[in-house]
Order: C-alpha cells, then structure tokens, then sequence
C-alpha cells in the first residue's frame, strides 16, 4: 500500500524526548522538539533535571538523534525515566547516576 504521506512532512515536531551520549550510551538531555527551521536541522528546548523547567534551546542534526528516546507526551517521558527502559539501573542509566 503506497502512502500518501510526503517524506519531507514527517517530522517530529512536539514530540518529547532523551538524548542519547554517543561516547557513553548514558542518557544526556531530555526536552522537546519545538521546531523545523530547515530539512535535517531541528531546535530542541531542554528542560532542567531537578525542576522539569525549560532552560535552554538548541539546534541539532537529525543524524546526531538517531539513538535517542522520543515520546509523545511529558507524561510517557516522566514513566520511561521512573519505571521504562530510562530508567535507573538499565540500559540508559546506571544505578550511580
């Protein structure tokens, strides 16, 4: 069945997420994806560990969130780091952290 979704309109706008540290596997950020300024390129706004508040935006390649962990809502986002696969002791994060 041939879809009549043009590639270039997926994206993932709104979708929440935690980034993945190529070097260590460990979980680095977690945030939002709030915007599509270009093909490839997407803003993401970070939010505070502690708080949960936003507190810095960045721009990322697509390429470098291949390995990260998107959601579709902050409340999926909070039970995968509380009891999913982020949470502490697993593959993600280790039970120092």
């Amino acid at each position: 069945m041939k879809s009549n979704k043009n590639i270039d309109d997926f994206c993932l706008l709104g979708e929440f997420f935690h980034s993945i540290n190529k070097d260590t596997g460990n979980i680095e950020w977690q945030g939002i994806v709030i915007r599509r300024p270009e093909v490839g390129w997407y803003l993401i706004e970070l939010f505070e560990w502690f708080t949960g508040t936003p507190n810095v935006r960045r721009l990322v390649r697509i390429e470098d969130m291949t390995e990260w962990l998107f959601y579709p809502n902050v409340e999926a986002m909070k039970f995968s780091y509380e009891n999913g696969i982020a949470r502490k002791g697993g593959r993600y994060r280790k039970e120092e952290d």
